[in-house]
């Protein structure tokens, strides 16, 4: 089955926090369910034209939620109306660019896997010289 942009938020969730609505982490940058920066989540405000405080509403789960959702959809809006996995995984975790940066791959694939969707296959380095014509 599809995952839905809920089955979506729910993993993104469980990798950043563990359900931990309290949680701060990247050495006090990242807050809340999602691990949000505050930079993200005043992009995602003014997007959704609201002014919720990023020290007291980022501990709020369903704030937070809807904060997550308004950077996809100002971002990558085709990627979230079609619950495009690898590009609003990889968005979340490596912000505006994220998508584009081998380093959220990784994070992508825990994501894919907590969601029970298969892998890509990991692109293997070219070994050697190339193989001689005969």
């Amino acid at each position: 089955a599809t995952p839905t942009l809920d089955d979506l938020l729910l993993a993104i969730r469980q990798k950043e926090s563990g359900g931990n609505d309290k949680a701060i982490g990247d050495s006090g940058k990242a807050r809340g369910p999602y691990q949000i920066w505050a930079s993200y989540w005043q992009d995602a405000c003014e997007y959704g034209k609201v002014n919720w405080d990023y020290k007291s509403c980022s501990f709020d789960p369903e704030k937070s939620k809807q904060i997550v959702k308004w950077y996809w959809q100002k971002y990558r809006p085709f990627a979230y109306l079609t619950v495009d996995v690898n590009t609003l995984s990889r968005i979340h975790n490596g912000g505006l660019e994220g998508d584009k940066n081998p380093k959220t791959l990784k994070y992508m694939r825990d994501i894919r896997k907590r969601l029970g969707l298969a892998n890509p296959p990991t692109k293997k380095k070219p070994s050697g010289s190339p193989k001689k014509k005969r």
